[in-house]
């Protein structure tokens, strides 16, 4: 029978032991004391010396590539899950497009116009929304 305990532990310390771990998930480790490092103004190249002399084989020419590709998928990451689930909300409504508008006008009916009236009535949709029934009536005669 297996101990799952003992399976858990070996799988998390396998980062740890493994020497076949790609050169970017190594820099990835460290990618926050990388940029700190960055943003304070330390050159690339002591960076890249730093990595090597620490065990990290990379070179001047790969290492911008690498830096790049972390930092996009960084700066693009979804934010940390939680134990509590999430839900989606709807997206708002992007503002329609006049096509989308005169389609959504022509299609008024009076709730439409009570529901404006509610409100502080916009003069200009009442008008073209009047404009639009008359020129659908007109039409179907």
């Amino acid at each position: 029978m297996m101990n799952h305990h003992l399976l858990t532990e070996a799988l998390e310390n396998l980062p740890n032991n493994s020497g076949s771990i790609s050169v970017s998930a190594q820099i990835a480790r460290h990618y926050e004391a990388i940029d700190n490092a960055m943003s304070m103004g330390v050159p690339q190249k002591e960076i890249i010396e730093t990595l090597k002399k620490n065990g990290v084989p990379i070179n001047e020419k790969s290492f911008p590539t690498t830096w790049a590709r972390l930092k996009k998928r960084n700066t693009k990451s979804p934010p940390e899950k939680t134990s509590n689930p999430t839900f989606r909300t709807k997206p708002e409504e992007a503002e329609p497009t006049p096509e989308k508008q005169n389609e959504t006008e022509s299609k008024a009916s009076p709730s439409t116009i009570d529901d404006i009236m509610k409100t502080a009535p916009d003069l200009n949709q009442l008008a073209r929304l009047r404009k639009n029934r008359n020129d659908t009536t007109n039409r179907s005669s």
